[in-house]
């Protein structure tokens, strides 16, 4: 398919919606009345590129092709596209007397693996709903496509986790100290005094505020349970206002992230390891030159994407 004068567009969806499609159950994409698809100059036959909700965990799905939009009537719609679109909160089908817009599909084709948005060639282009892209992005949707048949090699995720494994409880203590403090903390680690499981204790200072944090670090493989989250509970200073984290390389048992927000008892914020790397990731270019040392990573040239050196 050739890119000259040819357009694109990237689309947020539920992970339900694509699947749906995908097994041929529905090939309308509807918006709710009032609202117009910003298709640009998309003509048929142009792919549509599904990526998640971040809550879905912000990954692309795979393609489409575009066949048509239009405005139609209640009527028109209930007649024809109602059995072939699913209703959802945020675009509920038009009442009588309302007009919506309908896009049609065609073709759905899951990519061999889900390329994160953040991993992607389009990691710094803002995708909100539907949007068109001129033919300016044509080589990064093919790179996006290569990226998404191409066997992962090895997963910067895991090979971080495996970094941290690898240091000692101590040293990976002094690691989270200085994200911390790169993050904008005074810390002090408790050392061997250990103050109820407590190893850091920081103090974020601002225009207006003071936070204070008492977090917990477990280097572990295996999740993390309820009773570390009610032990740190039980060290905070309620009448300091102290809040509490546990930060872990491995995640949290159903019951730990349960407790952390039971109703009528303070808050404990959990960090799993998932999220631990993205952090890293995020203050990698401010970490110490030791620590990037050990995690010999480099940004790839023009996207936020990391890879192992």
């Amino acid at each position: 398919m050739s890119s000259k004068g040819r357009y694109f567009a990237i689309t947020n969806t539920k992970v339900e919606w694509f699947e749906k499609a995908k097994r041929g159950e529905i090939d309308v994409w509807h918006f709710p009345p009032g609202k117009r698809p910003k298709v640009g100059q998309l003509q048929e036959g142009d792919p549509i590129v599904f990526l998640s909700y971040a809550d879905e965990g912000c990954e692309f799905l795979g393609e489409a092709e575009f066949v048509e939009a239009r405005e139609v009537s209640y009527e028109e719609f209930n007649r024809e596209y109602k059995e072939r679109a699913l209703e959802v909160e945020k675009a509920p089908f038009p009442k009588p007397g309302e007009r919506c817009w309908i896009m049609v599909l065609r073709n759905f084709r899951e990519y061999e693996r889900k390329v994160k948005k953040r991993e992607s060639p389009f990691s710094n282009i803002p995708i909100i709903g539907l949007n068109p892209f001129t033919e300016r992005y044509w080589e990064k949707l093919e790179l996006l496509r290569r990226m998404a048949s191409t066997p992962l090699t090895i997963s910067v995720k895991e090979y971080i986790l495996k970094k941290l494994t690898d240091m000692s409880p101590r040293k990976f203590e002094y690691f989270i100290s200085h994200l911390l403090q790169i993050m904008g903390f005074e810390v002090e680690q408790t050392g061997s005094t250990r103050d109820g499981g407590v190893d850091i204790k920081g103090m974020l200072f601002t225009d207006i505020t003071s936070i204070r944090l008492k977090v917990q670090v477990k280097r572990w493989r295996d999740n993390v349970g309820s009773e570390v989250v009610r032990n740190l509970r039980g060290a905070l200073d309620q009448t300091l206002g102290e809040g509490g984290v546990i930060i872990t390389t491995s995640d949290f048992t159903k019951d730990a992230y349960e407790e952390a927000e039971r109703r009528g008892a303070r808050k404990i914020d959990l960090i799993n390891g998932e999220r631990l790397v993205e952090l890293i990731l995020k203050y990698y270019d401010k970490l110490d030159d030791e620590y990037k040392e050990i995690f010999r990573l480099r940004r790839k040239p023009l996207y936020e994407q990391f890879e192992v050196v």
